[in-house]
């Protein structure tokens, strides 16, 4: 029974590292691009759970370079009217995925949308 479920935990754990391999695969090349430069300076200047409008302004009263870095990332995602609109896209669409040693992940829902935070991988 042991032996069993330790070769259906291998089994599950190559799964998982094809479902991220696709998921990579599928995000477009700017969705890299951006992926890979929000999530680390995100998990510097936000710790803990975020919806994107409290990203942005996480980023707005951040005065170190990431938070300045953070705040032109996220200026270039607004919509045409202002709002964070394309910014939860961005989440919508890298979250799960491994990029530049981190991955954002959900943390649930709140009156202003899906949450979400950044998790740093090792190695």
């Amino acid at each position: 029974m042991a032996l069993e479920v330790k070769r259906l935990q291998a089994c599950v754990s190559c799964l998982m590292e094809e479902v991220a391999w696709l998921n990579r695969r599928l995000l477009g090349a700017a969705d890299v691009l951006a992926g890979e430069s929000l999530l680390p300076l995100a998990a510097k200047v936000h710790a803990g759970a975020f919806a994107p409008a409290e990203l942005a302004a996480a980023a707005l009263n951040d005065a170190t370079a990431d938070g300045e870095s953070l705040r032109q990332l996220i200026d270039s995602l607004k919509d045409d009217d202002g709002q964070f609109r394309g910014l939860g896209k961005l989440l919508m669409r890298i979250h799960g995925v491994s990029l530049g040693g981190h991955r954002l992940v959900p943390a649930g829902q709140s009156r202003m949308g899906w949450r979400y935070r950044v998790q740093v991988l090792d190695g």
